[in-house]
């Protein structure tokens, strides 16, 4: 019996130290345990303060009940007592419309989540206007019961005043008359397009839908006349270090159109950057041309008038000096207009101006210019090509001598058939001249020499005996008015 009592006493002390035991290790456990979430808490905690973004806890009406401190400096506050102290609702009362408050509570109760909902917002103390991005999802009891939502929210006010910024650069490039354009051409020569706008598209015809063009392809489209120029304008801008400014034509479909480049060249790691504007300049060169026929073409005839004769003379004058040549300047009379005029009327008379235009023009062809500067009055220019005066002379008297001729045979106007000719006279310059009124003086008194002597001949004061040529142009169109009354 007392080995019986004594067996359950050992019994009953092992299991005493067994539960003892038992509770020890689970309160071990549980102390562990309950240090661990502690230290995960801690970290939370602090992981939580010092999130970049704003972070919140609120209430279904919008009060908030727990921010950190982010989200105290994003509206304007040190800490989150102190943004909760000043307002319970700061983020309903932010919004710079109201509207936008109802919104996002309306998408967030009824979709559960917002996310990236942007809006411009005030600092809660400052009344400074910013941009949020806020992002937030609804927590739910059991029953389905709205607890409460948490959100996040970021300043977006530079990316917003960029995507602004880029907006309206947009909509300014798209409305610009012209185009803008940068490119940079490397070390090694090569070159890369680095932006072209909208306007520079429809300006040049040329299309970016797979990616930016080639300069090269702009390089093709520019008159191959032009061309040259364009080249050698920029490469002299680049090796100057200067801007570089120029006008040129480029082909746009089956048009033709002058353009008007400037560019800033800058430096960078590669090479040199152009930041330049295009702009069509068509009109305003078709007015410049317009103003310039107006001011140096005679209005009747198309031909030079007198002031475009004098700028081409001085020219010509400065060719020979620098060259050691010789010109010439052939003035042209035509004799017995006045008689036509009084006859047969102005309108019968300017067409017969009209037609001498032409047959002179078709005589001296490329090889000088035909100008009129008075009513009846022709001067062709030949530029400085021949080496000495005798073969200026010379070629001028040939060329005379087939004006005359031309002028001699009869003018058909209308009903009308005119016969007439011409007093001409020559002059010869190789540069030592200063003054061209004095040159036309000279060819003009040498064309009332010929025309004292009867008309229709040549005379120089550079060649004696030339009003004997007169003399053979005058038997020589009898002699054909003969044949033609036979």
């Amino acid at each position: 019996m007392l080995e019986t009592l004594a067996g359950i006493h050992g019994w009953l002390d092992w299991a005493m130290l067994s539960v003892v035991g038992s509770a020890v290790g689970v309160t071990a456990y549980f102390q562990r345990r309950h240090v661990a979430i502690s230290e995960e808490l801690s970290r939370s905690r602090f992981l939580f303060e010092n999130l970049a973004e704003g972070v919140y806890r609120a209430l279904p009406d919008g009060r908030h009940i727990r921010a950190n401190t982010a989200m105290a400096r994003l509206q304007g506050y040190a800490t989150s007592q102190a943004v909760m102290h000043a307002s319970p609702r700061p983020s309903v009362e932010c919004y710079v419309d109201p509207t936008r408050g109802a919104q996002f509570r309306e998408l967030l109760f009824r979709d559960g989540t917002v996310t990236d909902f942007v809006s411009q917002a005030y600092r809660h103390r400052t009344g400074e206007r910013i941009w949020i991005s806020e992002s937030a999802r609804l927590i739910r009891s059991r029953s389905g019961a709205p607890l409460c939502y948490e959100g996040t929210v970021r300043d977006v006010t530079e990316t917003m005043q960029r995507l602004q910024l880029e907006e309206r650069f947009t909509k300014l490039t798209s409305h610009l008359p012209g185009g803008l354009f940068q490119f940079e051409r490397k070390h090694d020569g090569a070159f890369d397009v680095a932006y072209i706008s909208d306007g520079f598209v429809a300006l040049t015809g040329l299309s970016f839908e797979r990616g930016y063009p080639s300069p090269h392809r702009f390089f093709e489209i520019v008159v191959d006349k032009d061309r040259p120029r364009f080249m050698e304008s920029f490469h002299r801008a680049r090796k100057g270090g200067r801007p570089w400014e120029h006008e040129f034509r480029i082909r746009h479909g089956e048009t033709v159109k002058w353009l008007r480049v400037l560019a800033t060249p800058e430096a960078v790691a590669d090479g040199i950057m152009w930041h330049g504007y295009v702009t069509d300049i068509s009109l305003r060169k078709a007015q410049e041309m317009e103003i310039r026929r107006l001011a140096y073409r005679d209005p009747l005839t198309d031909l030079a008038n007198r002031r475009a004769l004098i700028y081409d003379t001085r020219k010509a004058l400065y060719a020979c000096r620098r060259d050691e040549t010789c010109g010439a300047l052939i003035y042209v009379d035509l004799d017995n207009f006045k008689g036509l005029n009084d006859r047969h009327g102005h309108e019968v008379g300017d067409r017969y101006l009209k037609q001498v235009a032409e047959r002179l023009t078709a005589v001296v062809g490329d090889t000088g210019t035909v100008a009129r500067i008075g009513g009846d009055e022709f001067v062709a220019l030949l530029p400085a090509h021949a080496d000495n005066r005798p073969k200026a002379a010379a070629e001028a008297l040939a060329l005379a001598q087939h004006m005359a001729a031309e002028m001699a045979r009869p003018f058909q106007i209308g009903a009308i058939c005119h016969s007439a000719s011409a007093s001409i006279g020559i002059v010869v310059f190789d540069g030592t001249e200063t003054s061209v009124d004095a040159l036309l003086k000279q060819a003009d008194q040498a064309m009332y020499g010929v025309k004292a002597a009867g008309g229709n001949g040549v005379g120089s004061p550079d060649a004696n005996g030339l009003q004997a040529v007169g003399a053979q142009m005058r038997e020589h169109a009898e002699s054909s008015s003969a044949r033609l009354s036979a």
